[in-house]
């Protein structure tokens, strides 16, 4: 079972005071010590980001609600845009680059004014020609707070009503109880990322278990919600052979292909900061002990040789699967899917019309 989260003090921008959600969440919490205040940048008490964890404000977002994904240097990048109605996450995952890019901010903060999204999210919709993939899981995991916040019950809802939108809540957690019973019309799909559970256990610390994704995963194929799976990352480690062979064996007994929308494959990647920060916050780790290189996007990588082989084996265990649903390699540039696929690499289009098609295919 995934972690509960209990702050220690709720930080309230006064402008959002009496939006829905910020009531909802005082009410979560009525025990809690709250702090009122002009902004987030006025309060000024410095936290570490383990402590910064355990404080939950509750905030106004300004400026852009919706922009493209970022961009990588020399990867095969797609057309996808991202929201943020949240910021960082308390899961505790040792490789999260969160720690990295949020290490000047790093209060959890969720934004009471939803309609400033909702808002872009419809200009977005009206203005579209094609379908827009649209995801939440840039800056923190979209659902493992959704049982305080109920944002899925909003944007949910609001997702099926588009004509050309389609929403991805990416998740480590099993937190969809409040989405199974919505009319979601096949336009909002429930991802997950996965990993053996070897891995789950020593470095994705506070998460839902494999067994506990995977029968969430099923839980929402059954209530008809295409189901997104990202293998991703990738983590080498004493036997991972074995062990990614034992994931896709274990996906393959639960899920039914066929209402899959994608799976994506990627490797782990980060900056100096981020091992830094990692290895003085989880000592135990021993994720960043291999041997890396820095990419042309200023990431270590493992060297090519080894992704290609990680890459292979567990590309090869998908299609000895199924080839019933799209897949592609996360953040890779064109030489490495030639060589993982032994065909050419894909124009970015190409990948992204496979996707957009796929879930036409799978919406009501």
């Amino acid at each position: 079972m995934l972690a509960s989260f209990a702050p220690q003090i709720l930080l309230l921008e006064a402008a959002v005071a009496e939006t829905p959600l910020a009531r909802r969440l005082l009410g979560v919490f009525p025990e809690v010590r709250r702090e009122i205040v002009e902004s987030l940048g006025s309060w000024k008490e410095p936290q570490a980001i383990s402590p910064a964890k355990r404080i939950l404000a509750i905030a106004q977002a300004k400026g852009e609600a919706v922009k493209p994904f970022p961009k990588i240097k020399h990867a095969i990048n797609l057309d996808d845009y991202v929201f943020n109605p949240i910021s960082n996450c308390h899961l505790e995952c040792t490789y999260c680059i969160l720690q990295s890019y949020l290490k000047n901010n790093p209060v959890l903060t969720v934004y009471a004014n939803t309609g400033h999204f909702l808002a872009a999210l419809r200009n977005l919709d009206e203005a579209g020609t094609k379908p827009l993939r649209v995801g939440t899981g840039e800056l923190s995991d979209s659902l493992a707070l959704d049982a305080l916040t109920g944002l899925g019950g909003e944007w949910v809802p609001f997702f099926a009503a588009r004509k050309n939108l389609f929403l991805e809540l990416k998740t480590k957690s099993d937190c969809i109880a409040g989405l199974l019973k919505l009319e979601h019309r096949g336009r909002t799909v429930l991802s997950w990322s996965l990993a053996p559970e070897a891995i789950v256990k020593r470095e994705e610390l506070k998460c839902a278990s494999l067994a506990e994704r995977l029968e969430a995963a099923a839980q929402a194929q059954a209530a008809g919600y295409p189901v997104g799976l990202h293998l991703d990352p990738l983590i080498c480690h004493p036997g991972w052979e074995e062990a990614y062979d034992g994931l896709i064996a274990a996906i393959a007994a639960r899920l039914d292909p066929k209402r899959l929308a994608w799976v994506s494959v990627g490797s782990l990647r980060f900056d100096k900061a981020l091992k830094e920060i990692a290895t003085e916050r989880f000592p135990q780790t021993a994720i960043f002990a291999e041997d890396f290189i820095q990419a042309p996007d200023g990431k270590f990588r493992y060297f090519k040789t080894l992704r290609r082989e990680m890459y292979r084996r567990v590309w090869r265990r998908l299609a000895e699967w199924s080839l019933d649903f799209p897949r592609y390699l996360c953040m890779e540039p064109p030489w490495m899917w030639e060589e993982v696929t032994a065909e050419p690499a894909p124009l970015p289009q190409v990948v992204e019309h496979s996707l957009s098609q796929r879930l036409k295919e799978l919406a009501a």
